[in-house]
């Protein structure tokens, strides 16, 4: 996929390491996020599995709920989005990979939006 939620790309150099984010790819080191945008999904997803973790009883099931919804809706939708991709691929291939970017798009989009928002809720109760 070419296009990446700009939340999602977030590189800012590290002059102290002579490094980038892009270094760091998912094994984010845990003192990073104390230097980074708050707005950046990797950062509300850490924040998210920190609250998660302080009282996880409680928590888990607040996350969790909403993100099984989430995942069963995509997996419904799934045999759809693959039909419609072969029938715009058949058509013309670059049709078909700017329907599958939009679509993984929405879907990261979607589930920052939701990260932030449970985020929120947490650090509110």
């Amino acid at each position: 996929i070419p296009q990446v939620p700009e939340t999602f790309a977030y590189f800012l150099d590290d002059s102290a390491t002579n490094a980038s984010f892009a270094s760091y790819h998912l094994n984010f080191p845990d003192w990073k996020h104390r230097e980074t945008d708050v707005n950046t999904a990797s950062c509300v997803f850490h924040a998210l599995g920190k609250l998660v973790d302080a009282q996880y009883r409680e928590n888990h099931p607040v996350v969790r709920d909403p993100f099984k919804r989430m995942e069963q809706q995509t997996l419904e939708m799934q045999p759809l989005i693959e039909e419609k991709a072969l029938k715009l691929y058949q058509e013309d291939r670059q049709k078909a990979l700017d329907y599958l970017t939009d679509y993984t798009r929405y879907q990261a989009i979607n589930a920052h939006e939701k990260a932030q928002s449970l985020t929120i809720r947490l650090m509110n109760q």
